[in-house]
C-alpha cells in the first residue's frame, strides 16, 4: 500500500516518552513508540523518525516546561536541518543522552525520583 502512494519520505515527529514509557505518560509513550517501531518495519520507505523533547504549542501551553523543550520554530529548525537523514534522529546530542540515561535505567528509580514511590 505505501509503494501505491509513492511516498518519497515519511517523517514522524516523535517524543523522548517513547524511549521508556513511565507512570505519568505510559499510554502516551506506548503509542509514539509502537508507531515508530511500525514505521521502521515497513520495508523499502525511507523515513525519518525525530524525537523531541517539550515542543512549546498549544497542547503544552498548560505544562510546566521541561528539560530542552523548543519553541515551535526553534523545533522546525531543527527538522530541517535533519531531513536529509534517514532513520531515529534525536533533535540534540543532550537530548540523546537523556533518553540513553532513561532507558538504561530502572524505573522504580525513575518512579522514585518523579516522587511516585
Amino acid at each position: 500500500m505505501i509503494a501505491k502512494l509513492k511516498i518519497k519520505k515519511l517523517i514522524y515527529i516523535s517524543s523522548i516518552a517513547a524511549t521508556k514509557p513511565r507512570y505519568k505518560n505510559f499510554i502516551y509513550g506506548i503509542c509514539k513508540r509502537n508507531l515508530e517501531e511500525s514505521i521502521s518495519q515497513i520495508d523499502d520507505l525511507n523515513y525519518l523518525i525525530i524525537r523531541y523533547g517539550q515542543i512549546h504549542t498549544s497542547m503544552s501551553k498548560n505544562h510546566s516546561n521541561a528539560p530542552f523543550s523548543l519553541s515551535k520554530e526553534q523545533a522546525a529548525r531543527k527538522l530541517f536541518k535533519l531531513i536529509n537523514q534517514n532513520g531515529k534522529k534525536y533533535a540534540s546530542k543532550p537530548l540523546l543522552f537523556s533518553s540513553l540515561l532513561i532507558k538504561f535505567l530502572p524505573i522504580k528509580f525513575i518512579n522514585y525520583i518523579e516522587g511516585r514511590n
